[in-house]
């Protein structure tokens, strides 16, 4: 994760003239959303002095944060929040909010997997962030 001020990744292309530009990406410390770094943009972001890093200030990631701790002050970063929704996941054996009625487990190493599905598990996986994608 990045922490602070410092970019998350450049990029260098050639626009439509044929001249260089460049630029870079920040990453936002609670939900690790990413955006293009642009001085004077006027986009209000912001900076969590608990975490010490740049938020990016999005309404959902913004009604997530109130969702885990009740107010917009307290700030959880994405490692704290994987480890809620294993405890979560631990003791109802789904995903919070999860209606589908997939049964998840938590492994020994922390990783949530689908146990029982209505689709075959043998054409779905799940990527670190724990997002499900047809392989």
């Amino acid at each position: 994760m990045i922490h602070g001020e410092k970019e998350s990744s450049f990029y260098q292309t050639i626009d439509k003239n044929g001249r260089r530009v460049e630029g870079a990406f920040m990453q936002c410390v609670h939900c690790q959303r990413m955006w293009e770094y642009k001085t004077g943009s006027g986009r209000i972001r912001g900076y969590c002095y608990k975490h010490k890093g740049l938020i990016c200030g999005q309404p959902d990631c913004i009604a997530e944060q109130k969702r885990l701790t009740g107010n917009t002050v307290d700030c959880v970063t994405v490692e704290q929040q994987n480890d809620l929704i294993r405890a979560y996941v631990m003791r109802h054996g789904y995903l919070p909010g999860d209606k589908s009625g997939i049964k998840y487990e938590v492994t020994a190493d922390g990783k949530i997997r689908m146990v029982s599905a209505h689709l075959s598990l043998d054409n779905y996986l799940m990527t670190p962030s724990g997002i499900i994608i047809k392989k």
